[in-house]
């Protein structure tokens, strides 16, 4: 939720069954040339769930560190729920999820923040939108973020790109980490494509 800037809800109609299938290593040797050194890390790096919602489907990524949070969560929820129990962020005595808005407000308070309501799913989400205009964005970038973030345009563009799926993966999520690692405004006024996190993405640790 934190990262991919997720309406609550949508999170918490994640099953495990849905999770599972989710694509964790994309083909993408026909878009070669589309791709960046940087984004096919990504693409190795990220495991992208499209999760089934009333009135459309939503997209979410997930990297590595969650993934691993979940398989835990995967691996020992049998101790805690049943097995009926479809839902990821399944509750203890209940066959409903986990509200993530709930889990959200319930750590911003313990952690003592001056105002709490700032990390609220809707000033996550504008937060993304505002980061997102320092980027010089081509219209098929603007146009794959909104329908990544469940957002419409008016006029959508009639022409050849890249599968939401690759596109997403590769491209979104480097808009993402660079707005969790606070180095956005670095980049300020570059395209997506323009911008190379070959050198982050090969050391880690640096």
């Amino acid at each position: 939720m934190l990262l991919c800037r997720k309406r609550p809800g949508e999170l918490a109609r994640l099953t495990v069954d849905l999770y599972n299938e989710g694509k964790e290593a994309q083909t993408y040797e026909e878009f070669e040339n589309k791709i960046r050194p940087s984004e096919r890390i990504l693409m190795r790096k990220f495991k992208r769930v499209v999760i089934k919602g009333k009135r459309k489907a939503t997209p979410v990524l997930f990297s590595l560190d969650v993934q691993e949070h979940i398989q835990i969560l995967l691996d020992l929820r049998s101790n805690f729920t049943s097995q009926n129990d479809p839902y990821i962020f399944s509750k203890l005595i209940s066959r409903e999820p986990f509200r993530g808005y709930q889990v959200l407000m319930h750590h911003a308070k313990m952690a003592g923040l001056k105002n709490p309501d700032a990390i609220k799913s809707r000033g996550l989400r504008k937060h993304l939108a505002t980061i997102s205009q320092l980027f010089s964005m081509e219209n098929e970038d603007v146009e794959q973020l909104a329908t990544f973030m469940g957002h419409t345009l008016d006029v959508h563009r009639k022409e050849y790109r890249l599968p939401d799926d690759i596109f997403q993966t590769a491209k979104i999520a480097k808009l993402l980490l660079l707005m969790e690692s606070g180095d956005a405004g670095k980049y300020q006024g570059k395209t997506l494509d323009e911008i190379n996190l070959e050198e982050d993405l090969m050391n880690p640790e640096k």
